[in-house]
C-alpha cells in the first residue's frame, strides 16, 4: 500500500473541513466532470498518469451509540512546484480488522 502510486483516471483535490482525527483538509476525490470540486475549494487537478506517494495509513476510532473506525490514506502529491499533502478515506468498518470493511478503491496502482 505504502509508495509511489499512478493515477489510472483523472481526479481532483479539494480542500475541505479537516476529518475529524486529522490535520490534512486536502483529500483526493474522483468525480464524473473533473473541471472544479463538487464540495470544498479545487487545490490541484491529477491527470491520469501522474504521481502520488503514499506514506501511511490512518485508523481514526470513533465511538458514540456504536464504535468504528475510518481509514485514510495519507501522502503527497509528486511534480508539484510546491508540496501538497492529501489524505483519501479508504472506507470504514465496524469490527477493527487490518483494513476497512467498505472499501473506496483507490484509482491508482
Amino acid at each position: 500500500m505504502l509508495g509511489t502510486k499512478t493515477l489510472t483516471r483523472d481526479g481532483l483535490v479539494c480542500s475541505r473541513d479537516p476529518r475529524a482525527g486529522m490535520s490534512i483538509q486536502n483529500q483526493i476525490v474522483w468525480q464524473d466532470k473533473n473541471d472544479k470540486c463538487y464540495i470544498g475549494d479545487t487545490v490541484a487537478s491529477l491527470k491520469q498518469g501522474d504521481s502520488v506517494v503514499v506514506t501511511d495509513v490512518v485508523e481514526v476510532k470513533r465511538s458514540n451509540l456504536f464504535k468504528f473506525q475510518h481509514w485514510y490514506i495519507v501522502g503527497h502529491l509528486l511534480n508539484q512546484a510546491e508540496p501538497i499533502s492529501f489524505i483519501y478515506h479508504w472506507g470504514m468498518s465496524t469490527t477493527s480488522p487490518d483494513y476497512p470493511d467498505n472499501i473506496n478503491v483507490p484509482e491508482w496502482e
